[in-house]
């Protein structure tokens, strides 16, 4: 059986060991050695079982009790004629006697089990990134669709306010209609020279360290490159240009560490239909800008 076991104590299942690696198992042996021990696991090959001997086992019984609870690597105890270690402490505890033939079908059943718990739990953490994916979309589309429903009615309505000129503007989103969104709010509210678009953190540091525009607009969860990393990059490459954070995100330390970032302000998506034009002239003031919900419950932890 292909499978990797990681064995901790003394050699006194040598015979046990090496039934193992005659029927294929990769053991590795690290003595009674902790940081060995540590070593092994933290390699990139997956450990299949972590088996120690009845005396080591105290040795090693806080690594064993994190692999099994968070690891989820199962935990086989060689016992000895004493039986001093709590058996409930492992998945599988072996007597001394036992034939090698039994000993080597009670391992495989173990491990082909654990693989298989472990293949679930995958696959139920991916599911689960995933819902999270699916339901952060649905969000942004909602919001979006809000946000532009506004805009139209407003258009309609033949709203008139103060027009903003602005030399060039970079939008910087990840999600096409978002950025669609925000160009159009800004075409009907301001004169803008130049409106350029990046869907990325890589891409927004790039186009702003050559077009160097007067206004970023940068959103927070971007690919590649987050939008704190991305907004220090622009700092430094293009330190004219005034960043304004939008995102849904509203979290206190997050806001806290966009404006520590370089950024002059910070909206959020759902308060940009009455509050993109006022936060765009604040920061080209050079004032520091925060969304009315943010002011009022995060004004005294971010500053």
């Amino acid at each position: 059986m292909d499978a990797r076991i990681v064995y901790f104590g003394t050699s006194q299942s040598d015979g046990i060991l090496a039934a193992l690696v005659a029927n294929g198992y990769q053991v590795a042996a690290c003595g009674t050695s902790i940081l060995k021990l540590k070593q092994m696991l933290q390699q990139r090959d997956e450990v299949d079982a972590l088996a120690v001997t009845e005396d080591d086992a105290p040795k090693a019984l806080d690594i064993l009790s994190t692999v099994r609870s968070i690891r989820k690597v199962p935990l086989i105890l060689f016992q000895d004629d004493n039986r001093t270690s709590h058996t409930s402490h492992f998945d599988l505890a072996i007597p001394s006697d036992v034939p090698l033939p039994a000993l080597l079908d009670r391992v495989a059943a173990l491990i082909e089990q654990s693989r298989s718990l472990r293949a679930e739990l995958r696959m139920s953490r991916e599911q689960h990134h995933s819902l999270i994916g699916v339901s952060a979309s649905l969000r942004q589309e909602a919001t979006a669709a809000r946000v532009e429903s506004r805009r139209i009615w407003a258009k309609l309505g033949n709203v008139k306010g103060e027009r903003l000129s602005i030399r060039s503007v970079l939008v910087v989103d990840d999600y096409a209609r978002w950025r669609e969104t925000m160009c159009s709010m800004l075409k009907d509210r301001a004169e803008c020279l130049m409106l350029c678009e990046a869907q990325d953190g890589v891409e927004a540091v790039e186009m702003a360290t050559e077009l160097k525009p007067q206004l970023i607009l940068l959103d927070l969860d971007l690919p590649r490159q987050n939008g704190i990393e991305a907004a220090r990059q622009i700092a430094r490459s293009s330190p004219s240009s005034v960043i304004l954070f939008v995102s849904m995100n509203n979290c206190a330390d997050i806001v806290g560490a966009a404006l520590s970032a370089g950024a002059k302000g910070f909206l959020l998506k759902a308060d940009a239909p009455t509050e993109l034009l006022p936060a765009i002239k604040a920061v080209l003031e050079n004032k520091q800008y925060l969304s009315p919900n943010l002011r009022a419950v995060y004004s005294d932890d971010i500053n």
